[in-house]
């Protein structure tokens, strides 16, 4: 008998594969004619994905400049006092 490996079954484990299995839900409908849905949302949950990291990527460089701004514009406010 083999023996279960609990790791597999942690909380983690739907949460990172549901664009996934969404996806693929979406996608067998779509073959199937049960839903008429544009490809766009069929494909959606993959690139929402995509679009969900690209928009964090881009805020984090954002905040990163504006903090390095403030650092360099507060030094020479410092040196010129």
């Amino acid at each position: 008998m083999k023996e279960i490996n609990y790791e597999d079954f942690k909380p983690g484990f739907v949460s990172k594969n549901m664009p996934l299995i969404l996806f693929l839900i979406f996608l067998v409908l779509k073959l199937t004619k049960q839903i008429d849905w544009s490809w766009w949302w069929v494909t959606s949950p993959i690139w929402i994905i995509f679009l969900i990291a690209l928009v964090l990527i881009v805020s984090s460089l954002v905040v990163s400049f504006v903090i390095k701004f403030l650092k360099k514009d507060g030094n020479n406010n410092q040196n010129t006092n």
